[in-house]
């Protein structure tokens, strides 16, 4: 994926394999193969983990300076740039 690139529409849904891994599927798209299970799951809900980052950005933005740490708030904001691909 390249920077500012649209990542693959959610919902992502994981199919069990019997082979032990787990294919991470967007509609009938293979978005990726994993090898753990509890890796899966957190891959399976990023697209649903970034939406729910970028709902609360306006909010966090409306509330008095010095509500949050700086550190907090550019937690949320680096971790929505790597998200979508926008850092590094």
């Amino acid at each position: 994926m390249t920077p500012n690139s649209e990542h693959t529409p959610g919902p992502w849904r994981i199919v069990f394999r019997t082979d032990g891994l787990d294919n991470i599927y967007a509609g009938n798209t293979d978005v990726a193969l994993c090898v753990r299970h509890k890796d899966s799951a957190l891959i399976a809900a990023a697209p649903r983990l970034l939406a729910a980052l970028e709902l609360v950005k306006p909010y966090i933005r409306s509330f008095p300076e010095g509500l949050f740490r700086d550190s907090e708030v550019k937690q949320v904001w680096d971790a929505i740039a790597e998200a979508r691909g926008e850092v590094g």
